[in-house]
């Protein structure tokens, strides 16, 4: 899983391999736009770290997120 800072899949990227509770420990607290997944692969947001609060469940590609745009805490 690809998160992206900007739209469009533009701008700083962040790697994910594994599950990942809390995006702020990466540096990419409410600032996700985009994302991109590998093969195969399925990512849920939350609006609340470690995995609560609302969910969101990205299927394919996404080069915006719309609502959810730098909402990701």
């Amino acid at each position: 899983v690809y998160l992206y800072r900007d739209g469009n899949f533009e701008s700083f990227v962040w790697r994910l391999k594994e599950a990942c509770p809390d995006v702020a420990k990466l540096g990419a607290k409410k600032q996700i736009s985009s994302i991109r997944l590998g093969p195969g692969t399925e990512c849920v947001i939350y609006d609340s770290e470690n995995f609560s609060g609302k969910a969101n469940t990205i299927s394919k590609n996404s080069a915006s997120l719309g609502d959810w745009n730098d909402k990701v805490p």
